[in-house]
């Protein structure tokens, strides 16, 4: 404990050693030891802050081997981190007014370093065996401390936090005399923090283009690992649920494949592949796994099916869509089911003749029976028939989605309603709650995007709205009446706001190019999802 105020005075850097001490020491800091460090504060200048014995003393903390998240949080508390970071000062109990952050950006950031402490620790090593090798590899784990800390400092100026938050975090860098290479990684995981959510939750991670454009933009094994660890503790510090274990394998997914790009770079190894060459090698392998069927109903299945089914289908699972193909004979539809509860979402897949609005009229049953679909795949081949993979969320109760008398229901219900026996908007209407149990929901714009860069073959559109029942129908009914077709669809939401990501062709099946079309699609969609109020008051995009 400090309790000679000369001691402050006279050697101003005992302000940051004294957290030094009893982050080694494994103390606390006496309660007047912290009114005595308040009442100091002001010896934190620009000279203080621009210091080298002040930049050691806080890299010895930050590298320390534990309690770098107590520390800072003590630091915090006294006023000292604020005082040597006003950037990160004004963060102090700053509230974010959306729906799924519970902590302030503060404690929020704060939290990340605890997140990331924890998994060095081995706190998650059994469930998160990549994360915590990772943690306990990486290098320049002071930089990780600083990303984490400065990730949202560019909130609160209003709109692109992650660009003002790099410029802010570039006057940090110089503040500290980091070199180069640590600035710019210092900055890119400042800009970048949300890159890997808006790829693995937002974009077709099968997509070779997509990999190597993110991986590029990456630009370093190094970057990538310290990004993935970010992304992790920036979720898991969000709120309770906002990390499950679909999330972590779609954000596993992307990180090794794009480790592998990255690793091939570095050694200049890499060359990307001819598209039509690795089609040809995965039907060769194929081939020799579906050798018990006749060569010629193997052949038709290769020539029939797209070439992106096979570019973006796992190969384990193609032999198993082979074969309910092959089972579909005049059927009204069938379907194979499987249950992930490890990952969380059970997977149903449907083979049927294609016909108007098929896909809208499938949505329709899973929203109308209160099933959440997290991403759909969508086939056709040549001769209509079509391989639809839906994944369905478990929503934190599997053992009512893994119900057999649910899906049973689910079947009879697509029964009816692929057979025109039963009104797929009608029976959506039905399932929407009656007025007098409607909770008053928080207020989500509507927004609608179209990329046209992210895939060579698709554009993409993405739908960002309030969250009820039979919006994916509202929407992929929309998409159906304007003669557009869906090859897939990703669906998150966070708390009361969907993101609804759709990769769309037109009707031959061509990249959507034409202004009046595309403009056409946007203004459909936003007039179907908003209310005639609403339209007066927010934009389309």
């Amino acid at each position: 404990s400090i309790s000679d105020p000369t001691l402050l005075r006279d050697q101003p850097e005992n302000l940051l050693s004294v957290f030094a001490d009893v982050q080694k020491l494994g103390v606390e800091l006496s309660h007047e030891s912290r009114e005595l460090i308040r009442a100091h504060l002001n010896l934190i200048d620009d000279d203080f802050r621009r210091s080298d014995f002040a930049h050691e003393i806080l890299f010895r903390i930050l590298k320390w081997k534990e309690r770098v998240y107590e520390t800072l949080a003590e630091m915090h508390r006294c006023g000292v981190l604020g005082a040597f970071f006003p950037e990160f000062g004004r963060l102090l109990c700053m509230v974010l007014h959306d729906l799924y952050h519970i902590y302030t950006v503060d404690q929020h950031s704060l939290r990340l370093v605890r997140g990331i402490e924890r998994l060095k620790a081995g706190d998650f090593r059994n469930k998160l065996p990549l994360l915590t090798q990772l943690a306990r590899e990486i290098e320049r784990i002071e930089i990780l401390y600083l990303g984490v800390l400065f990730h949202d400092i560019g909130k609160g100026f209003g709109g692109g936090h992650s660009e003002i938050g790099s410029r802010m975090v570039r006057e940090i860098a110089r503040r500290l005399r980091l070199n180069v290479d640590d600035a710019a990684q210092l900055e890119f995981l400042v800009r970048y923090h949300l890159l890997m959510t808006h790829t693995a939750f937002r974009r077709d991670i099968e997509d070779e283009k997509l990999i190597l454009d993110f991986a590029q933009l990456v630009g370093s094994v190094s970057n990538l690992k310290m990004l993935y660890l970010l992304t992790y503790a920036d979720m898991q510090a969000v709120g309770p649920d906002v990390w499950n274990n679909w999330k972590g394998s779609l954000l596993e997914d992307l990180y090794l494949q794009s480790l592998k790009v990255l690793e091939g770079l570095e050694k200049g190894e890499f060359r990307r592949e001819d598209r039509q060459s690795k089609v040809q090698r995965v039907q060769m392998r194929l081939r020799r796994r579906l050798r018990q069927y006749r060569p010629d109903v193997v052949e038709h299945f290769f020539d029939s099916m797209p070439e992106r089914y096979f570019l973006t289908t796992p190969e384990d699972e193609i032999p198993a869509h082979f074969e309910l193909m092959e089972e579909f004979k005049d059927q009204t539809y069938v379907s194979r089911l499987r249950h992930y509860p490890e990952k969380e979402y059970s997977e149903m897949v449907i083979c049927s003749k294609d016909r108007a609005g098929l896909f809208a009229r499938i949505t329709g049953v899973f929203a109308a029976l209160g099933l959440d679909i997290l991403s759909a795949r969508i086939n056709t081949r040549k001769d209509g028939l079509i391989l639809d993979v839906f994944r369905i969320s478990h929503s934190g109760r599997p053992e009512i989605v893994m119900e057999p008398t649910k899906w049973e229901r689910v079947r009879s219900t697509l029964e009816q309603v692929l057979t025109g026996t039963m009104d797929v908007a009608r029976l959506v209407e039905e399932a929407k709650p009656s007025f007098f149990f409607k909770r008053r929901p928080v207020k989500v714009p509507t927004a609608i995007q179209v990329d046209n860069d992210a895939s060579e073959d698709l554009t993409v559109v993405e739908v960002y709205t309030q969250d009820r029942i039979g919006v994916l129908f509202a929407i992929t009914y929309a998409l159906h009446r304007l003669g557009v077709s869906i090859h897939l669809a990703k669906i998150s939401t966070n708390v009361d706001q969907v993101a609804d990501i759709f990769y769309v062709t037109d009707a031959l099946g061509r990249k959507i190019h034409d202004p009046r079309l595309l403009e056409s699609i946007k203004g459909k969609l936003y007039q179907g999802l908003v209310t005639e109020d609403e339209r007066i008051a927010q934009p389309i995009g």
